[in-house]
């Protein structure tokens, strides 16, 4: 048990360093959301319910760094911290989900500000294992949103 890592912001901030570094050494905007659990109702709420939702005490951080190339979105270097392996690693996205993002913030930034999107490219540091049932494109979002 001595060697586990505790699942949480600041003893993964404190086990990797230099994860953390690299994210905010590159960004001029860094942005997180929390991970969610919905312990009952996620769809209930879609219809008027009630839910029962816990944020989880490890976070997605999304980072953007300025591109001189206007109106052209790109993905960067995404980490993931796989529990099992005890390491962060590389992470990507497909490239119909990758479409899918960016056309959505071209249109998003463009409808908002009036002008053209400026270019920009999209780092990441997931606390949150991908296909774990933690919410985890829904943190992304939260905070590609916040920082865009």
């Amino acid at each position: 048990m001595s060697t586990r890592i505790k699942m949480n912001t600041q003893s993964l901030q404190n086990s990797f360093p230099d994860v953390y570094k690299e994210l905010f050494s590159q960004c001029s905007i860094v942005t997180s959301a929390p991970g969610f659990f919905h312990w009952v109702g996620e769809y209930a709420v879609n219809f008027g319910g009630l839910s029962i939702n816990q944020k989880l005490p490890f976070r997605a951080y999304v980072g953007i760094e300025p591109s001189r190339e206007k109106d052209v979105i790109a993905f960067g270097k995404i980490k993931v911290f796989i529990p099992s392996r005890k390491s962060f690693e590389d992470f990507a996205y497909e490239d119909v989900i990758k479409s899918k993002i960016t056309r959505h913030i071209t249109a998003m930034t463009q409808r908002l500000s009036g002008k053209p999107c400026p270019g920009f490219k999209i780092h990441g540091v997931f606390e949150i294992p991908p296909a774990s049932g933690l919410n985890l494109s829904s943190s992304f979002a939260s905070a590609l949103i916040a920082a865009t």
